[in-house]
């Protein structure tokens, strides 16, 4: 019996082992990374595939080692793409926006400008959470959408665009 409960605590270490490996792998990274000397970084940093011909990601070591732990990748990534590429879709199609925005307003009088934070219209309490911002604006209407967005979440966009247009010529839209 006493064999057992070693075996089992040998066990359970060893789980715990492999769980911190897998926690620590990353931040190991991480810190290699940044202790490289500058012109290095910026070779590994170079994309040397066009990222409109990419067919997955495009991770950069060392700062996108963070994917690596469990769930990582559907939170920071996946989810973040389906958001960003909803968010660019319903400006391209004049569709109200799902989410708040920094509004820029010019006095005509004194040609001051400020800006205001501001709910999308008539959206949920999730993405428009109540009492927050100073009301809500009006979707303009757009002519160019310029989205800045990082390396690793170019790929994710873009299939998902392409999906959101399949499912709205479905659905009967543009």
């Amino acid at each position: 019996m006493e064999n057992l409960h070693l075996y089992v605590y040998a066990l359970a270490a060893a789980q715990v082992a492999g769980v911190a490996v897998n926690l620590y792998s990353p931040i190991r990274k991480m810190q290699t990374f940044a202790r490289q000397r500058g012109s290095t970084i910026e070779d590994k940093l170079q994309i040397r595939t066009p990222l409109e011909l990419a067919t997955e990601e495009t991770l950069l070591e060392g700062e996108d080692a963070i994917l690596e732990w469990p769930m990582a990748k559907e939170i920071v990534l996946d989810t973040r793409n389906r958001f960003m590429a909803d968010t660019l879709f319903r400006m391209v199609r004049n569709k109200p926006a799902r989410c708040p925005a920094y509004v820029t307003f010019e006095n005509t009088e004194t040609k001051d400008v400020l800006q205001r934070f501001l709910m999308g219209p008539g959206e949920t309490e999730d993405t428009n959470p109540r009492g927050v911002g100073l009301g809500t604006y009006e979707t303009p209407e757009v002519r160019k959408v310029v989205a800045v967005v990082g390396t690793a979440h170019i790929h994710g966009i873009r299939e998902e665009f392409e999906r959101l247009k399949r499912a709205d010529a479905a659905a009967g839209g543009q």
